[in-house]
């Protein structure tokens, strides 16, 4: 069921789409392993403890978990039994469905939430280039468990947008969801990923 529609005028051309991703990953890949190197799969078992900014991100995370929930609760008896769960380029309604439909989206967060937060216990199974070594394993570590702990929080945000989003146009159908945010939420998973991959490349 898609939740996400292109806002009108907005035309992607395949060809150029595949050339610039195309050109993304080799940019990616220049970033992750230098001339000649290789991954590597077979890595040391470290328990890497959470950093504060992790502490930060979780509590931020579990705040909008809350909020969004109270938020739901408080709507809840001004929600139809019927809603608009997709919207056509022109922003009219061209699917229905039963309101709690909503809640699948709460627990859609706190599914995506459990899993990186599952994902940044086993940082010893990511793919790493094959300067990794017993003494700097721990810095990559963190690196990665950074990214994923950013990857968490701007997930959850974008969501957490996207669900209120989603209950306002259910009770009122005029606020269309255009889109934008999906747009931007990728853009900035992007540049998280270009970030700690440049991070990365400076780990001795």
């Amino acid at each position: 069921m898609i939740l996400f529609t292109v806002p009108p005028g907005f035309i992607l051309c395949s060809a150029c789409l595949d050339r610039t991703c195309m050109d993304g990953i080799r940019f990616l890949r220049s970033l992750m392993i230098g001339e000649g190197e290789v991954f590597t799969m077979e890595h040391p078992r470290i328990h890497i403890k959470k950093s504060k900014m992790e502490w930060l991100h979780d509590l931020i995370c579990i705040t909008l978990f809350v909020g969004l929930f109270l938020y739901s609760a408080y709507i809840w008896p001004h929600l139809p039994d019927q809603i608009p769960i997709h919207y056509d380029l022109q922003g009219k309604a061209d699917q229905w469905g039963s309101k709690w439909f909503t809640l699948l989206l709460i627990l859609l967060m706190f599914l995506i939430y459990l899993g990186f937060t599952i994902l940044r216990k086993y940082p010893h199974q990511f793919h790493y280039p094959s300067r990794l070594t017993k003494e700097n394993a721990e810095h990559f570590y963190r690196n990665a468990n950074l990214m994923i702990s950013w990857f968490k929080l701007e997930t959850i945000i974008y969501f957490s947008i996207l669900s209120k989003d989603f209950i306002d146009s259910a009770v009122n159908p005029s606020n269309f969801m255009n889109g934008s945010e999906f747009l931007i939420w990728i853009f900035v998973m992007i540049l998280t990923i270009v970030y700690f991959l440049i991070q990365r490349r400076h780990i001795k």
